[in-house]
C-alpha cells in the first residue's frame, strides 16, 4: 500500500494464508519514524509520466514527466540520506532540511510546473489549516450525555473534528478539478500520513482514502470518489459503503460486456485484516455497481 513518507507514520504490514474472491489477508507492518521513509522509493510506481495523455491535461507531458523526475529525486535523496544510520539527529535533521530546501527551489525556478505547483500549495495549505484547527478539537462542546465516560466523549469529538474536514477536502476537490490530473505522489507528498490515492490506469476514476475513525482495535476508513463523467464533466462525492470501509489500494479495470468496469482492491481491519474487491463502473454521470462474479 502507497502511503505518505513521512517519519512520524506507523504502518502495518502481516499477510495471513487465508485467500479467496472476495477476501485474503493482509495487514501493514510499523515501521519507525525513520524507517518509513525507506519503503518510499518502492511503493512510488504511478508517475505523472504513466498518466494518460488528455487534450485538457494539467501539464504537457514533457513538463509532467520532468516533474515526476524531480519528485523521484527528491524522494531519492531522502532515502540515500536514510540510510546513513551513523549519522546523528542533529545533522540528519539539518541535512533533511537542504534536501527539502532545495526541492522546493527547484520548483519555484521552473514556471512550467506552475499549475501543479499551484494545487500543491492549495493541498499544503490544507493541512496546515487542518494541522491548528486539531489543536483545538477537544475544546468543541456536543450536545452528549452528561454521564458518558471521557472516552466516549473524546472520542466523539475526535469523529466531529474528522468529519468538518472531510467536507472541506470535498470541498476543495470539487473546485478544483484539475486534481484529477495531479499524480499521487503530490498528494503524499502535501499531506499528513495515512492519505492513500488510487487511480485507475486510464486516469477516470480515483479514489482518496484516510482513516476516519480510530476505536480501540477498529479502524474505519473513509474514501473520496472522484471521476470523469462521460459529459466530461468531474463529479467529486464521498465513497460510502457500509460493509467495507477499507483502503481502496488498487483499481483494475475490466472489460464487461464490451464495457469498462473498474475493481477496487481494498485493505481493512474490522476486527481482521483482510483484502475485499468491489467492482464500479461509468454510466453517464452515474456510478454503478455491476456484478460481475457468479459468487456468494
Amino acid at each position: 500500500m502507497k502511503l505518505p513518507k513521512n517519519r512520524s507514520i506507523k504502518r502495518l504490514l502481516l499477510i495471513i494464508t487465508t485467500v479467496c474472491l472476495t477476501t485474503a489477508a493482509c495487514t501493514f507492518s510499523g515501521k519507525d519514524k525513520r524507517k518509513d521513509l525507506t519503503s518510499a522509493k518502492e511503493e512510488t510506481e504511478v508517475i505523472s509520466s504513466e498518466m494518460p495523455e488528455r487534450a485538457d491535461a494539467l501539464l504537457p507531458r514533457k513538463d509532467s514527466i520532468a516533474l515526476a523526475k524531480l519528485y523521484d529525486d527528491y524522494e531519492k535523496s531522502v532515502m540515500d540520506l536514510h540510510d546513513h544510520s551513523e549519522i546523528l539527529d542533529e545533522e540528519y535533521e539539518r541535512k533533511l532540511k537542504k534536501i527539502r530546501t532545495d526541492f522546493e527551489q527547484s520548483l519555484a525556478d521552473n514556471p512550467h510546473f506552475a499549475p501543479a505547483v499551484e494545487l500543491r500549495n492549495l493541498l499544503i495549505a490544507y493541512q496546515k489549516e487542518k494541522d491548528k484547527d486539531e489543536e483545538h478539537k477537544y475544546d468543541v462542546e456536543l450536545e452528549l450525555d452528561e454521564d458518558m465516560p471521557k472516552e466516549i466523549v473524546t472520542h466523539e469529538q475526535d469523529v466531529h473534528f474528522q468529519e468538518k474536514w472531510d467536507e472541506k477536502m470535498v470541498k476543495l476537490l470539487q473546485d478544483h478539478p484539475g486534481f484529477m490530473e495531479c499524480p499521487p505522489y503530490m498528494f503524499d507528498e502535501a499531506l499528513a500520513s495515512g492519505f492513500l490515492v488510487a487511480t485507475s490506469p486510464d486516469g477516470r476514476i480515483r479514489y482518496y482514502s484516510y482513516i476516519f475513525d480510530q476505536w480501540r482495535n477498529y479502524v474505519k476508513v473513509k474514501s473520496i470518489r472522484q471521476y470523469r463523467a462521460d459529459s466530461g464533466r468531474i463529479i467529486v462525492s464521498l465513497y460510502e459503503n457500509c460493509q467495507s470501509h477499507g483502503f481502496v489500494e488498487e483499481v483494475y479495470p475490466l472489460i464487461v460486456d464490451g464495457k469498462t468496469v473498474y475493481l477496487l482492491e481494498k485493505t481493512h481491519n474490522e476486527g481482521y485484516y483482510c483484502y475485499t474487491y468491489h467492482a464500479e463502473a461509468i454510466e453517464g454521470e452515474e456510478i454503478t455497481h455491476p456484478v460481475i462474479f457468479d459468487t456468494k
